[in-house]
């Protein structure tokens, strides 16, 4: 390969070309830059880079293994830095920097990542592991946590009253407009501050 600062003579091409992953032969289309003088593959930094993103996505994409973005994703929804979401997890401080940068997991912590996408197994290893973490940021995560989860159950209760007991179909019985989860939230705690004697039913 030719290294070459000046580009004026070149042009950028796609091709076929395969590469070893962890011993697995991976298939991508490459993109390179040519020396149109002498034919030969000019190294461009940036385009070395998007190859070796496109190859180990496709990697990623074969074995099922999540997305750097996805991981990021996850931690930035508990509102956690990537050296405190490595401590819950007890891995190496600069594990999680390595893989939202698109250096590739392997499956025991990539499982582990996929179980923390659910705010309940997370709450877990944060207790778990609260030691390893300062104070304020234990806080900070289990405020979070807490919201979630409340938002979470919520929803499937909105989800499960509105599949199980109102009709998406518009007609004169419901006043031509669909069913209004918050009003019926309201309403109910309408009538539970306001009426005295509000018995539970079984």
């Amino acid at each position: 390969m030719v290294s070459d600062n000046n580009f004026n003579n070149s042009k950028i091409i796609k091709r076929k070309a395969t590469y070893r992953v962890k011993n697995e032969p991976i298939e991508i289309l490459e993109t390179v830059r040519i020396n149109l003088k002498n034919n030969e593959e000019i190294f461009d930094e940036e385009l070395e880079d998007k190859n070796l993103e496109n190859i180990y996505n496709q990697y990623r994409k074969k074995h099922s293994l999540l997305m750097p973005n996805r991981i990021k994703e996850t931690r930035e929804k508990y509102g956690v830095s990537q050296r405190a979401f490595s401590r819950i997890l007890g891995w190496g401080e600069v594990t999680i920097h390595r893989y939202e940068t698109g250096a590739l997991q392997d499956r025991s912590h990539n499982d582990a990542l996929v179980l923390l996408e659910n705010p309940d197994n997370m709450k877990i290893l944060l207790e778990n592991n609260k030691n390893k973490i300062n104070s304020k940021d234990y806080v900070k995560i289990r405020a979070n946590l807490q919201k979630l989860i409340k938002d979470d159950i919520d929803k499937t209760l909105e989800e499960n009253i509105t599949k199980k007991y109102f009709n998406k179909a518009l007609n004169e019985y419901c006043g031509y407009s669909q069913f209004n989860y918050e009003k019926f939230v309201n309403m109910i705690l309408f009538f539970a501050v306001n009426i005295k004697r509000l018995f539970k039913t079984n």
